[in-house]
């Protein structure tokens, strides 16, 4: 196995730019069933709340749906021109913000135009 060693000097010939900020937005699905589920307490905030917390930095908009509704066609009337789109149910009080930037930073990374994360039911 040949070892490959980055000198300090081939540095020097490598120019970094800053890459802007990406536009983010984030839509919470509220599911008709659930509409009592999601007012419910859980350590002194609603379960949406969690959800909402978790996408603090992000732009979003809360969207009812119907229990059988397509989330695609729900989705898309609210599609603009960011560069991500973060589609949450909004019963997943334990997601985490650091989880959210992770799957968004490895969407960059893998130049992936979905990234999805498993919901257990």
């Amino acid at each position: 196995m040949e070892k490959f060693i980055l000198e300090t000097d081939i540095l020097t010939e490598f120019q970094f730019e800053k890459v802007e900020e990406s536009k983010i937005r984030a839509i919470i699905l509220l599911q008709e069933k659930q509409n009592d589920f999601f007012s419910k307490d859980i350590l002194g905030r609603s379960v949406v709340g969690w959800v909402e917390d978790a996408l603090i930095d992000y732009e979003k908009v809360k969207l009812n749906i119907k229990d059988n509704q397509n989330v695609v066609d729900a989705v898309k009337p609210y599609v603009k021109d960011e560069d991500f789109l973060i589609v949450l149910f909004g019963d997943t009080p334990l997601v985490s913000k650091e989880t959210l930037k992770d799957a968004v930073d490895y969407a960059v990374t893998k130049s992936l135009d979905l990234c999805k994360l498993h919901r257990s039911q």
